[in-house]
């Protein structure tokens, strides 16, 4: 049980710090920062 209550608990909080930060940053940095943190995911996956 203790796995699933720490991902239960901090999904929400994340959520929530995440649309905090996400709505100070102008969406042009916003789009920049996922598309850099998915090609970065994607690069480590293939290699």
């Amino acid at each position: 049980m203790g796995p699933a209550l720490l991902i239960g608990c901090g999904t929400p909080l994340g959520g929530w710090l995440g649309a905090l930060v996400g709505q100070r940053l102008s969406p042009a940095l916003l789009r920049g920062l996922i598309a850099a943190t998915g090609l970065a995911s994607v690069t480590y996956l293939l290699s």
